[in-house]
């Protein structure tokens, strides 16, 4: 599929106020060539994301407004990335201070595992 070249600013502008239709159709095609070429794993997502940015069109009563509605969603789905990333983070740092105190205690996590693995041996009924 052949990259969507998408008019300049001035030219997008010039639709906007002369053939809004023509703009929207435009709208609607790179939309369809977006989705048709995404990989299947994003695809549910992003036809999801499509049809709420749709519906946000539709309601909304001026092309500011919808201008505005995109924009909190884009906000409210950053702050949601950066909340994962910052879960990351708690792990990775909870792992490495973990790693660090075995490491001073002298207990690798490999002879810990391999511990564990010895008391299973020769306690087969006791649980982990």
């Amino acid at each position: 599929m052949q990259p969507i070249e998408i008019p300049d600013f001035n030219e997008l502008m010039r639709m906007a106020r002369e053939e809004p239709e023509a703009l929207e159709t435009m709208r609607k095609e790179y939309t369809e060539q977006l989705l048709a070429s995404a990989p299947p794993e994003s695809l549910h997502r992003l036809q999801g994301m499509a049809f709420v940015l749709d519906a946000k069109r539709r309601t909304a009563h001026s092309p500011a407004e919808v201008c505005k509605a995109m924009s909190d969603l884009m906000l409210e789905r950053l702050k949601v990335l950066q909340a994962n990333f910052e879960d990351i983070k708690g792990i990775a740092n909870t792992v490495n201070e973990r790693k660090d105190e075995d490491y001073n205690s002298g207990i690798s996590v490999q002879s810990a595992i391999d511990k564990t693995k010895v008391v299973s041996i020769f306690r087969p009924n006791q649980k982990d």
